[in-house]
This record gives C-alpha cells, structure tokens and sequence, in this order.
C-alpha cells in the first residue's frame, strides 16, 4: 500500500510510536504558539492540534 493511501491521523500515529519523536498535544479551543529562529512573531494557533518533533 502506497504511503499516499493512509490517512494523516494513520500516519502521525504511527509516527508517534516511534524512537526519537516527541508529541505535543493541545485541547479544542487552547491557544498556542509556535517559535522558530525565523519568525520573530510564530505561528497562532488554536487546538485541537498535534504537533510531531522528529529529530530521528
């Protein structure tokens, strides 16, 4: 099955399970930000929302 037939919720959880990625969760209507070295103001948003750090 190609990579391209899984759904996004199918892939982050797989994902999630692995070695060397961090999950950061936020609940419907929590507000958060964020930063990167580029963008001095960051992204805003407001959950539901998951975010992957994968630093394999």
């Amino acid at each position: 099955m190609e990579l391209s037939q899984y759904s996004t919720k199918e892939l982050s959880e797989e994902l999630s399970r692995r070695e060397g990625v961090r999950v950061v969760k936020f609940d419907p209507h929590e507000p958060f930000r964020v930063w990167d070295d580029t963008n001095d103001e960051g992204i805003k948003c407001t959950g539901p929302a998951t975010i992957l750090i994968n630093q394999d």
